[in-house]
């Protein structure tokens, strides 16, 4: 399987305004990590949750809870427009 490429993730990130620097960010990078390699785990959210924790060793409450933290910031700094155009160039 090709391997994700981590500096075109990072930056996709930043253009969504995620602070590539908090533990919430880190941890969403871990989980699309996984995922990619190993979709079959987005059928049940909880085993990513629990694959995430497992590897930072840390409990599954706070990998959720950082990553939930994580997007609420993106979500008050990106401006509607943004959101909609960037997922309208990845949907067309």
């Amino acid at each position: 399987m090709k391997e994700l490429d981590q500096i075109k993730l990072k930056s996709l990130l930043l253009e969504l305004k995620f602070n590539l620097y908090s533990r919430g960010t880190l941890f969403l990078i871990d989980a699309i990590n996984i995922a990619y390699n190993n979709p079959t785990v987005l059928c049940k959210i909880e085993n990513l949750y629990y694959e995430v924790s497992e590897k930072n060793n840390i409990s599954v409450n706070k990998i959720q809870r950082s990553i939930r933290s994580s997007i609420d910031v993106m979500n008050n700094h990106i401006s509607p427009e943004l959101l909609h155009s960037f997922f309208y160039i990845y949907n067309s």
